[in-house]
């Protein structure tokens, strides 16, 4: 089994997100949630995120998820990931990474972009042996 390499709390807020094949709409809550653990020793209020604290983190988890992508530890998708997904295109991804209709789903024309983990990811951690295997 191959180990994580040194994450950010970001990057680590990406990470598990994409492992539960979930949106990006859910990793500041993620990243915020892990923060109040820290903070507090429970999770009974997750995230105490509101859309102002959303809207301003925005271009701070874009930078992270964009480098991420880039390094191909997380695939994106339109929609969740399911069998049979295409990940997006670097193109695709530049138009919606920015977007705060991708990153906060209590936006009533909250566009739902999935991700997973990428292959890179996989191979640096061991999981493309396990999937492969």
């Amino acid at each position: 089994m191959g180990t994580w390499p040194a994450l950010t709390e970001e990057q680590y807020a990406v990470i598990v997100s994409a492992y539960e094949e979930a949106a990006i709409g859910h990793i500041m809550d993620e990243f915020r949630a892990r923060q109040r653990w820290a903070e507090t020793g429970t999770t009974t209020t997750p995230s105490d995120l509101d859309l102002d604290a959303k809207r301003a983190l925005v271009p701070h988890f874009a930078r992270v998820l964009a480098g991420m992508v880039a390094r191909g530890w997380v695939d994106l998708f339109q929609g969740y990931p399911t069998k049979g997904s295409v990940a997006l295109t670097a193109d695709e991804v530049a138009a919606v990474i920015n977007e705060a209709t991708s990153w906060i789903s209590e936006l009533d024309d909250w566009k739902v972009i999935g991700l997973s983990t990428g292959d890179e990811w996989d191979r640096l951690t061991g999981a493309w042996d396990r999937l492969r295997g």
